[in-house]
């Protein structure tokens, strides 16, 4: 324990980061498959109050802080910037509320389990022949819809592009659809 937080170490796995392609994406599908059983089989139903988060909830808390940006540079933002960044806060809270009411209507929220709660790229490492080695960073796991994770896993592996040596993604230009079936062909 250091200044209040939990370090965990853990032994290095050698790897390789993922490199954009239907095996890797088929391989992190078939992971995250292995997981969610996993979660499923085991019983931590009496931990569910402490975890519990949705990813519904998680877009309102970006709306906050895009809001809290907002209150925090209102000098250095012109009338249409700030004019125009409510806008899309209010746009953006009743389209998740629609979503969120749409999903439920269809079943989000009947399985609930533990997930990851960052699965993408960043967080997995491969070995040399295109599987799976390790999945890492677990501080945003929570209890949540199994479709969590798969839908994280999805956009990441298939859509966001990472800039190169780095954490930060560009803006993505296309939805690669092979990769993302070959993702939810593994799971």
């Amino acid at each position: 324990k250091t200044n209040g937080n939990i370090l965990t170490l853990r032994n290095y796995v050698h790897g390789i980061e993922y490199r954009r392609s239907e095996e890797m994406a088929n391989q992190a599908g078939l992971e995250l498959g292995r997981l969610n059983h996993t979660a499923g089989v085991i019983d931590l139903s009496r931990y569910r109050h402490l975890f519990k988060e949705d990813v519904f909830g998680l877009s309102r808390q970006m709306i906050v802080l895009l809001n809290e940006f907002v209150r925090r540079n209102i000098r250095n933002l012109t009338p249409e910037d700030i004019e125009s960044l409510k806008a899309f806060s209010d746009t953006s809270e009743r389209s998740i509320t629609n979503l969120y009411d749409a999903a439920s209507t269809r079943g989000y929220g009947s399985l609930v389990i533990p997930v990851h709660g960052d699965y993408n790229s960043k967080n997995l490492v491969f070995s040399e022949n295109g599987e799976v080695a390790a999945v890492l960073d677990f501080d945003n796991s929570s209890f949540d819809d199994v479709s969590h994770d798969i839908a994280e896993g999805l956009l990441n592996l298939s859509y966001v592009r990472y800039s190169e040596g780095s954490t930060k993604f560009d803006l993505p230009d296309r939805l690669d659809a092979s990769t993302g079936k070959s993702f939810l062909d593994g799971y």
